[in-house]
């Protein structure tokens, strides 16, 4: 897994039937990702983005058919349309989101922050977790300071 991934590490190149990922995790060491996908994508509306997590790929479909697979190997070609009620999913086991979810938010609790950040984000944390009177005396505190 790659964590805390720099812009200039990372390239993702899209195809009508690839993708490709390539991530610089040390000066002289690369890791290579190739995915044959089992149905074709829009590569021009296709996006990542690199959190300090993840790297995030969205892909369009071409077609609004259900993918049995992502990658093409043991996929069949023809996908089965679905209707907006299902979810597709082109997982073939279940995986327990709620742990993960958990997982993230506690590995987030714990990452060390920069000054900055870290001050923003106790500032967010009191906020959600106050009742309305606080956060109103904590804007107009913070109006104040801005004005000074």
């Amino acid at each position: 897994m790659v964590k805390k991934a720099k812009k200039d590490d990372v390239c993702v190149s899209f195809e009508e039937e690839k993708i490709g990922v390539v991530v610089k995790t040390a000066p002289q060491e690369e890791k290579h990702l190739k995915f044959q996908l089992s149905h074709p994508v829009a590569p021009q509306e296709s996006t990542f983005k690199i959190l300090s997590t993840k790297i995030e790929i969205k892909m369009k479909k071409s077609e609004a058919t259900r993918w049995e697979a992502l990658e093409m190997e043991g996929a069949q070609a023809n996908g089965k349309p679905f209707t907006p009620n299902q979810y597709p999913s082109s997982s073939l086991y279940s995986r327990n989101w709620d742990k993960l979810v958990g997982d993230i938010k506690e590995e987030e609790k714990n990452e060390k922050l920069e000054r900055d950040t870290a001050l923003s984000k106790l500032f967010q944390q009191i906020d959600s977790d106050s009742s309305d009177d606080i956060r109103r005396a904590m804007r107009k505190s913070f109006i104040c300071f801005l004005i000074m």
